[in-house]
């Protein structure tokens, strides 16, 4: 869970889930700068989008924009394509919690 305020640390929080016992809850602003820096370490592709529609992302990524991307313009993106496609997706969570003031839940 992101939350749109700065917390010294994570929070663990018990939970009952099919998937886990615990879940963790994250600040926003230090979840926000920790992907600032894996962006610019990974490096988006042009083309892809951190910000937009609902599913524009996620269309993007299975609709061939991303094999396209790789094709026409080949970088260290292109050998985790996976790992840059959740480096956006919570990049665009944790901007949507700060600039619109909520918590997101990821379940």
């Amino acid at each position: 869970m992101l939350v749109p305020f700065s917390l010294g640390e994570p929070v663990r929080l018990p939970t009952e889930t099919a998937f886990a016992d615990e879940t963790v809850v994250a600040g926003a602003p230090q979840v926000l700068a920790a992907l600032e820096r894996l962006e610019a370490a990974v490096g988006l592709p042009d083309g892809m989008t951190s910000a937009g529609r609902n599913l524009e992302l996620t269309a993007w990524y299975l609709d061939a924009g991303a094999r396209a991307a790789a094709a026409a313009r080949p970088g260290s993106w292109g050998a985790g394509p996976d790992t840059v496609f959740h480096v956006a997706l919570y990049l665009r969570a944790a901007r949507y919690s700060l600039r619109h003031g909520c918590p997101i839940v990821h379940t």
